[in-house]
C-alpha cells in the first residue's frame, strides 16, 4: 500500500484509505501514511460493523468538499 501511494500520489485530487477497525496492519499503514504526507487530502475510513451508511456519506461529501475547494483556490 506504501508504494502505490509513492507511485499516484501526484496522479490524484485526494486518498480515501479504507480499513477494518481490527485489523491492526492496516491501522499501521494508514497512520504512516496519514503523519508523513501533508500535501495531499486524506480521508482514513474506518469501518467497525456499523451497518448506517449516513456517517460514511456525511464524510465523504466533506472530502469532496475539500478537495473541489483546494482546486478552485490554486492548492
Amino acid at each position: 500500500m506504501l508504494g502505490a501511494f509513492a507511485e499516484y500520489k501526484t496522479d490524484v485530487d485526494g486518498i480515501i484509505l479504507m480499513s477494518s477497525f481490527p485489523c491492526g496492519p492496516d491501522s499501521m499503514v494508514n497512520e504512516i501514511i496519514v503523519r508523513r504526507e501533508k500535501d495531499i487530502p486524506i480521508l482514513n475510513l474506518i469501518l467497525d460493523g456499523q451497518d448506517a451508511l449516513a456517517g460514511m456519506e456525511t464524510r465523504l461529501e466533506s472530502f469532496i468538499d475539500i478537495i473541489e475547494f483546494r482546486k478552485k483556490h490554486g492548492h
